[in-house]
């Protein structure tokens, strides 16, 4: 037995990835509104949270009825949930304000609470999944030299302990990055990511957008899951062509 899969081992990945799970909950799935007058307390997005939907096709405010037409229609397209659990790569093309990064904030919060989902059951399954949020507008300095996924990940890891250990408090100890990282290696656990790439209309150039595009491909065909967000100028020229 190698020292990677020793149960030992395998016990400090798992305590890794709990540090991990309960940081990310603060840092990102804080959906806390703030108050409408001080000494009130805060509301909780989460519970009056509603799930986005997403079609293949876009639908715009003019194409929709009066409030009481609304009202009687079903839903259009689907939970975004529901397709992202059934697909491994799922690109969302929106316009501002239909509520892209408040759906990644929301996804965090799903998979690192204790709360029960179906969402959360079928994504976590026996293996269980890492969340990775890269909000790109963080990274346009580094995009036009990133080479390949690793690279990437490499600055979200770097971003991440620098954060972590910033606000300790969150915690009581570091991250563990090191086996973080093994925990989704070949030679260690071999967990799948779920990479959410949100605000790709944030990238500037077609260059690096692409390259994010790709990178996005490369890592859903190694058996990570994605989520690519972004307006709809976020796609214009990307190579290959999406069909929302």
């Amino acid at each position: 037995m190698t020292e990677l899969q020793s149960i030992a081992e395998k016990n400090r990945r798992a305590t890794a990835r709990g540090n991990y799970t309960r940081w990310l909950l603060k840092r990102f799935g804080s959906l806390d509104m703030m108050s409408v007058k001080e000494g009130e307390e805060k509301v909780h997005l989460r519970n009056i949270y509603i799930p986005l939907r997403i079609d293949k096709e876009d639908r715009a405010d003019e194409s929709m009825g009066e409030i009481d037409e609304v009202e009687k229609e079903e839903l259009p397209g689907s939970d975004a949930r529901e397709v992202i659990a059934e697909h491994r790569f799922v690109a969302i093309s929106g316009r501002p304000g239909s509520g892209k990064t408040t759906l990644v904030q929301a996804l965090i919060e799903e998979l690192c609470s204790d709360k029960v989902s179906s969402f959360r059951t079928r994504l976590v399954g026996r293996k269980g999944i890492l969340p990775v949020p890269l909000i790109l507008r963080d990274y346009q300095d580094e995009l036009e030299t990133i080479r390949n996924l690793d690279e990437l990940l490499d600055l979200w890891w770097e971003k991440a302990e620098t954060e972590a250990q910033d606000k300790q408090k969150f915690l009581g100890t570091p991250l563990d990055i090191q086996r973080l990282k093994q925990s989704y290696s070949k030679e260690g656990d071999h967990i799948p990511l779920l990479l959410l790439f949100d605000g790709i209309d944030e990238v500037g150039g077609l260059k690096p957008r692409n390259n994010i595009v790709q990178l996005a491909r490369i890592a859903g065909k190694t058996g990570h899951r994605v989520v690519l967000t972004g307006r709809p100028s976020g796609y214009e020229g990307i190579r290959p062509r999406f069909d929302f």
